[in-house]
């Protein structure tokens, strides 16, 4: 792997809090398009979160850390029988022993839009089990948004975190395209 200079986009939403819309456009186009052709590959990432996408300065957002990426036809669970990622962004069919699909990433790039946009997670608790079973709970969107987030963000994040995957975005540049014109 080559060395990145820049930080995480964990670090940098530790260090400055949410971003802006226009900063979250960009980096969600450039981050669905190294999804997107990790998808038509046949990989997924099943660990999409901030901490595993690096801020470049002069290649932009890149995603890193495939240490759990496996080819779509493998199953979402490690060899001891658990479910393997990062509590926060796992989708709801992962924690009911369904395989994994690149749905399953779109699910978690939902979460990190909400997560730029707000600075806060949007499946939150105090114990990894607490986290999980807000993954199954009503999605709770605010309905006053910063001023520069346009309406409609709220019928696009239900969208790409509907419990059902086969209702969720095609594709991640179709999530980010919606995004664009949302």
């Amino acid at each position: 792997m080559r060395l990145v200079e820049g930080q995480s986009l964990a670090e940098r939403l530790a260090e400055q809090g949410r971003m802006t819309w226009s900063e979250t456009v960009e980096l969600i186009g450039a981050v669905a398009e190294g999804l997107d052709y990790a998808h038509r590959r046949g990989i997924l990432h099943r660990d999409l979160k901030p901490a595993n996408i690096l801020l470049d300065p002069e290649r932009g957002p890149l995603l890193s850390d495939f240490g759990l990426a496996k080819l779509e036809d493998e199953h979402s669970f490690s060899q001891s029988g658990r479910v393997v990622g990062t509590t926060h962004y796992i989708a709801p069919e992962l924690w009911d022993g369904q395989p994994a699909t690149p749905q399953t990433d779109i699910y978690a790039l939902g979460c990190i839009i909400y997560e730029l946009l707000t600075g806060e997670k949007i499946f939150a608790g105090e114990t990894p089990v607490s986290v999980m079973r807000a993954h199954f709970q009503s999605l709770a969107l605010p309905q006053n948004w910063p001023e520069d987030v346009p309406a409609g963000l709220n019928e696009i994040l239900e969208r790409a975190l509907t419990q059902q995957p086969a209702e969720r975005y095609a594709s991640a540049v179709e999530l980010a395209i919606w995004l664009c014109s949302g």
